[in-house]
């Protein structure tokens, strides 16, 4: 609940098949908005993993690199999963919402995607708001 109401930055579906390319495996939405949000839109025999969040094991960051040195950290193990510990996780249900701070580190599950079809792959409805 927000009394002063949010503003909505961005909002769109994200169809994720199977072998989908994840640039960015481990990333944050700051550049977004305050707040991510995950509305997941599959059916519930079609639902699998949702969106983890997670801690880099080597410096513990869980939010946006604070300095250069994370930076290149982050640079360097954004697609290396062995570097991040899932510390987090809020699994798929159908019409399931997750908000979160959209400066935490986070991934979606599975990386790459499932399904085969637009019937079957990962669908989320994705949003990314502030505070009014």
């Amino acid at each position: 609940y927000w009394p002063g109401g949010v503003d909505i930055h961005t909002m769109f579906l994200r169809l994720s098949p199977e072998g989908v390319p994840v640039p960015h495996q481990a990333h944050t939405d700051s550049t977004m908005g305050q707040y991510s949000l995950m509305v997941y839109l599959n059916q519930r025999r079609h639902a699998k993993g949702g969106t983890s969040l997670l801690r880099h094991r080597e410096n513990g960051m869980v939010r946006d690199p604070l300095d250069e040195g994370q930076t290149k950290l982050w640079l360097r193990d954004m697609n290396a999963p062995e570097q991040w510990e899932v510390v987090g996780m809020c699994p798929m249900a159908p019409n399931r919402g997750f908000i979160f701070p959209a400066n935490r580190f986070h991934r979606a599950e599975p990386v790459g995607g499932f399904g085969k079809t637009a019937r079957d792959a990962r669908l989320v409805l994705t949003a990314f708001f502030s505070e009014a």
